[in-house]
């Protein structure tokens, strides 16, 4: 339907940007750069594009009780 289309424009605007000149912004879904602190990243899904600043982090912080040799090289 009309959402599923609108995702994958954007997606595929995203991805032409990105493999054309290495940098996924469009003017419909600015990207930022990403840096460590911050963390922002782009979510693609329910909606527009949109920046989230450190999706996830509870999941993220999670993985660092896990010692390395348990997770792999």
């Amino acid at each position: 339907g009309p959402k599923a289309d609108a995702l994958a424009t954007a997606m595929m605007a995203a991805w032409i940007n990105f493999a054309r000149n290495g940098n996924p912004s469009t003017d419909a879904a600015p990207w930022p750069r990403y840096a460590s602190p911050g963390r922002d990243t782009m979510i693609f899904g329910d909606g527009a594009p949109h920046v989230m600043e450190r999706p996830n982090e509870p999941r993220r912080l999670a993985w660092d009780a896990i010692p390395e040799r348990k997770v792999g090289p």
